[in-house]
Formats: C-alpha cells, structure tokens, sequence
C-alpha cells in the first residue's frame, strides 16, 4: 500500500534551477522525486541558462507535474539569476505559502518541512527559516539517491545560522516587502538581504533548530569570492545601512513589484 501524502496544495515549491553539470542534474532529480513522493504539492521549475536543458533532461515523469518556464540568458558571463526567476515563480503562482528551494538541498526528516509550513499557516510567524546549520556533503555512490541513505555520503563541512536554501514564507508578506531584489544578478547574500528586510518591516521570522543537508557540486565561475559574489556582498551591506523610508523608496522603483501588484489586485 502506497503511503498518503502530505497536503501541502495551498503552497508552492519554486525551484530556481540551472544544469551545469551531470551532478546538479543529479541532485535535481532526487530532489524533485523526493518532494513528489511524499507531498500533494504545486511545483514550479524555473531555468536560465543559455539554452534549455530541464525539459529534455528531466524524466517526463518528473517533468510533467511540474510548472516550467525556460528565461533564455544572453548575458556575456551568464550568472545565474536566481532572484529573476524567484519572483517570476511567485508572479506566475497564488498558493498562500511560498516554499522558495534550492535544487541540491533537502531537509531531514520529512516532518521537518510539515513543522515548518504549519507555522506560517496557522499565523505564528510571517517565515520560517526551517535549519539552523547547513551541512554540505560530497555523495560517495548512487546508492544514496534510492534511499537518502546518509551512509553513501562525505560529511565535508557545516555552516552554522545560514539563511538561504529553503523558505516558507507568507505570500502577503513577500508582496508587501519587494519581493526578491533583482539587483543580485546571481547568488550570494541574496537571501540575506531579503530575510533582512522582512524582520525590517516588523514580520516575524521563526527559525527551527533543524540541519540543512547540501549535496555538494562542482562550482563554476559564480562561487565564492568571484566578481559577483562579492559584489552582492557590498549591495547587501549598503542596503542594510539604508533607513525604512529609503528602502520603501526603492522598493517603489522596483518593476516586478509594480507587476506582481497588478496581477494581485
């Protein structure tokens, strides 16, 4: 007998995804059979790249209960994007609960993400930061993707009170803040900024002594320390010296906030 899912229908698992590699494809299919198997969930996948990749790499099976959209990427040094295509997921979708998750990560035990989404929908907290420390691994054999059996993986390093990886937010409260800030052309600090503003504008955000797990991949010419990532970090540091009113300012300036408020009304 086949196990019943949890009911998460009044929430949405945007994934930012671009495949750089036999390993992130990997990772993404885990991932999304992972969610799959164990939710009644809405999926969105999202892609910049230079040319589409997820519509022929993933399984149909996969493939076809996910939302795609491919955003042909024309920049020289191509960076990822993913604050574009976060808010563009949440332009496109209206579930009440936004699940923003990262292609190679997973939280561990399946409970953790129920906990998690339980808080915002019942009203205890505008987000919910579902880990308090990251734990990256290298996968030592294709045995671990059957099962998640941590015995086929390489503990590699932790990062304790990171942010970024997996959310669950309060759709009204995304909208009210800006959204994502489009202005990180790539990822690093990103999150960051983002949960940042929330706790500015008084939302409560929750954190719940829960790990992380980061199945690690080759890094390409965004990691840390390139040109862009340090560059977000600055961005993220010049806002967080900003007052309210100058970011409620710049908040107004912002085109998908003016869309996503159209869209809404």
């Amino acid at each position: 007998m086949s196990k019943s899912k949890i009911d998460f229908s009044d929430a949405v698992f945007m994934i930012p995804v671009r495949i750089d590699g036999q390993q992130r494809k990997r990772h993404l299919l885990f991932i999304l059979d992972r969610i799959l198997s164990n939710f009644s969930a809405n999926i969105m996948l999202y892609e910049d790249d230079k040319t589409a990749k997820v519509s022929s790499e993933v399984p149909k099976s996969l493939f076809s209960q996910c939302k795609y959209k491919f955003f042909q990427n024309r920049k020289a040094d191509a960076s990822f994007r993913k604050s574009m295509l976060l808010n563009e997921m949440m332009i496109d979708s209206s579930q009440a609960i936004l699940i923003p998750h990262d292609s190679e990560v997973f939280l561990n035990p399946i409970v953790a993400y129920q906990q998690a989404v339980q808080m915002v929908r019942e009203g205890v907290c505008g987000g919910c930061i579902p880990h308090s420390v990251c734990k990256r691994y290298d996968v030592k054999s294709e045995a671990f993707y059957k099962k998640c059996d941590f015995r086929h993986l390489r503990h590699t390093k932790d990062y304790p009170m990171n942010v970024g990886g997996i959310l669950m937010l309060n759709r009204n409260m995304v909208l009210s803040c800006g959204m994502w800030n489009q202005d990180f052309t790539t990822w690093g600090d990103e999150d960051t900024e983002f949960m940042n503003r929330l706790k500015r504008f008084g939302y409560q955000i929750n954190r719940m002594k829960c790990p992380i797990f980061h199945l690690n991949h080759p890094k390409k010419s965004t990691g840390f320390y390139s040109k862009d990532y340090l560059q977000n970090k600055k961005h993220c540091k010049k806002i967080n010296s900003m007052s309210s009113k100058d970011i409620l300012k710049m908040i107004e300036g912002w085109s998908w906030v003016r869309r996503a408020s159209e869209i809404s009304k």
